[in-house]
């Protein structure tokens, strides 16, 4: 049940991405309840390339020296790694393909203690891969982001790793995942009892999260909320003075609050 100011239910971030404090507060969340953290969400292989001439700006219109660094990625497999470095037990449900980079990931998560039962594995499908070509100041030129492979993993399949929620004391969606598979999480989660968080990722997917019940907590940033709200994108004010939040924030926030359909119970802004 809502306080009768929104206020008491917005929890200010200092930094520009909730998603840097979300594991930590996971974690210690997911300690608290029944200890288990179960993440339904994104898991990526990232590749970032860049030449070494650093004076090279934009597109080079030829091949050049450079590098190529590989990284595992994925909002919800970031999440699920953090957290279990922090000590926390976690379980991640998402989807990898049946190649070499999802084997990579698969074995990666394995290693370093993340629960792995419930993932699904496409044989023929292609691992997400995010592919970003930057120039010699760091600058983006160009990138491609090959998601197709979430929407996969229907509401069927996460239900399925969800059915069983016993030892989770809490559970993280993002939107990677489509919509009804969202709402399949989150209802499995509003049956046992455990609270559900949404991470929104970015402002084309975070509509996603807008479900026909809340969330216990969402972390937008203010795009994000905008984006969730189904509003316009616009600028947001400097603060007025320390501690206060800009008029517009409170106002949105308020609004994804205690709307007829709210979006979450509390907000990480």
């Amino acid at each position: 049940r809502l306080a009768p100011s929104p206020s008491h239910h917005l929890l200010p971030n200092p930094t520009a991405s909730s998603s840097c404090h979300l594991p930590a507060m996971a974690a210690s969340a997911a300690a608290g309840g029944r200890g288990t953290l179960l993440v339904c969400g994104g898991a990526v292989v990232d590749c970032i390339v860049r030449p070494f001439d650093k004076a090279q700006r934009g597109a080079s219109r030829t091949s050049m020296p450079g590098e190529a660094r590989v990284s595992h990625g994925g909002v919800g497999r970031n999440i699920a790694e953090v957290a279990t470095r922090l000590g926390s037990p976690v379980r991640l449900i998402s989807v990898l393909g049946g190649d070499e980079p999802g084997r990579q990931l698969l074995n990666h998560c394995r290693e370093i203690g993340i629960g792995v039962e419930d993932m699904v594995q496409i044989k023929e499908g292609r691992t997400a891969t995010y592919t970003a070509l930057l120039d010699g100041s760091g600058d983006l030129v160009g990138a491609v982001a090959d998601m197709a492979i979430f929407d996969a993993l229907g509401p069927e399949a996460v239900a399925a790793g969800c059915a069983s929620l016993a030892g989770v004391g809490l559970l993280i969606g993002d939107a990677n995942l489509g919509a009804a598979t969202l709402e399949a999480a989150l209802m499995c989660a509003k049956a046992a009892g455990v609270p559900a968080w949404f991470e929104p990722v970015s402002v084309a997917k975070a509509p996603r999260g807008r479900l026909s019940t809340p969330w216990h907590l969402a972390t937008p940033n203010w795009d994000e909320l905008l984006s969730l709200m189904g509003k316009e994108p616009r600028p947001l004010s400097a603060k007025e003075g320390a501690g206060t939040l800009p008029p517009e924030l409170f106002d949105t926030a308020a609004e994804a609050l205690t709307s007829g359909s709210p979006l979450a119970e509390n907000l990480l802004l």
